[in-house]
């Protein structure tokens, strides 16, 4: 897992992760759960400061699987980490 801020290293200037690795941002802001190019790009979103009109969310990793969940407990995205 790479974990990051995001205003550094993000999907256009990647840290130099192997395939299947699992890379983690939040300056977006912006929830999102998907494999790409075989690289696992996850941001829960933002608590206090959503944008581009998501809900307030966390992100939650557990049993190998990350979830999204808005306030009330809701999963917003959920995607599998092999």
């Amino acid at each position: 897992m790479f974990i990051t801020h995001g205003h550094v290293y993000n999907e256009d200037k990647m840290p130099n992760i192997p395939v299947g690795s699992v890379f983690i941002q939040g300056h977006t802001h912006i929830p999102r759960a998907e494999m790409k190019k075989g690289i696992y790009f996850l941001n829960p979103g933002s608590t206090t400061l959503p944008k581009k009109e998501s809900k307030n969310s966390y992100g939650i990793y557990y049993n190998n699987t990350f979830q999204i969940k808005d306030f009330y407990g809701n999963t917003l995205k959920s995607i599998d980490i092999n």
